[in-house]
């Protein structure tokens, strides 16, 4: 009979759970699970004895995979639990500016990021890090019968521990990203309601390779006054979105009509800036002019 404990800071359903579904699998062994707590630790007791195999030799063998069995079990345990409490401990150190409803939603857009893909290989990491932690936790056990989940997680799983930091970098700055983003289209939508409109209706002739063209409500071209002084130096940079912007807030209609629409990323900025003031053209003549 072997017997191992396990010790975890968080609850032993799953890895119970884990342990009797791996090992449930096997003919010719016995389990006996036995929890106990001990404070801040609770400790699961996990007893294996093989029955009834008919000689020594098989009995190593079974011994083995019941062990690789309850490696896998504690494997999958590590990467469910510890992978939510590493990420938790690491944003709540490095991104304390923050809040903690915030860091949660990093930490949840962290975990398929640390799994999407490995290197350039397009498949799903977590078969990678299950492998990898598995021969981690089976080759710690030939030699030892105690192991402390988080423990291990920190000291023996290192670059499972960087994965989910550069995934956690990740999220964090994507979510930085966007939160700087939106501050500015609220800006920008500021800029809008204290400006005086200057035009009822204009049309908005998106090319595709990057210029545009603005129209009155009669489809004549706009004065190029509300281009601005920065029209020249923004056409020479090809800064076209900002430039439309620009002349936009300047103006600021009551309707833009998009014509051409595309998914640019000033034209979804213009989207989001103007929200109700905005209509998509379907097709006319002025956008079949332009093709």
């Amino acid at each position: 009979m072997e017997v191992f404990s396990f010790a975890t800071t968080g609850a032993l359903t799953q890895l119970s759970d884990e342990v009797n579904s791996h090992l449930n699998r096997i003919r010719n062994i016995a389990v006996s699970l036995e929890r106990q707590t001990a404070d801040p630790f609770s400790v699961l007791f996990c007893a294996l004895e093989t029955v009834n195999a008919p000689e020594n030799t098989e009995n190593e063998k079974i011994s083995a995979i019941a062990k690789y069995q309850l490696a896998q079990a504690i494997a999958e345990t590590i990467m469910v639990e510890g992978e939510e409490w590493y990420l938790k401990k690491y944003l709540s150190a490095h991104y304390k500016e923050i809040d903690p409803v915030n860091r949660y939603t990093i930490q949840s857009d962290a975990i398929p990021i640390a799994y999407h893909r490995l290197d350039n290989f397009d498949f799903d990491a977590r078969l990678y890090w299950r492998a990898v932690i598995t021969d981690e936790v089976d080759q710690f056990l030939t030699g030892n019968s105690h192991l402390n989940l988080r423990g291990f997680l920190l000291f023996r799983l290192k670059p499972f521990c960087r994965a989910l930091e550069e995934a956690a970098r990740r999220a964090a700055n994507k979510f930085l990203v966007e939160k700087e983003y939106l501050e500015f289209v609220k800006l920008l939508q500021y800029f809008v309601e204290m400006q005086e409109s200057r035009e009822e209706v204009v049309h908005v002739l998106l090319s595709q390779k990057g210029p545009f063209t603005i129209f009155n409500a009669s489809l004549f071209p706009i004065d190029r006054r509300y281009m601005g002084g920065r029209a020249e130096e923004l056409v020479a940079e090809d800064e076209y979105g900002d430039l439309l912007i620009s002349v936009l807030i300047t103006i600021s209609p009551t309707k833009i009509v998009l014509h051409n629409n595309n998914d640019a990323e000033a034209v979804q900025t213009i989207r989001n800036v103007f929200e109700d003031r905005i209509e998509l053209c379907t097709g006319c003549e002025l956008c079949c002019d332009d093709e």
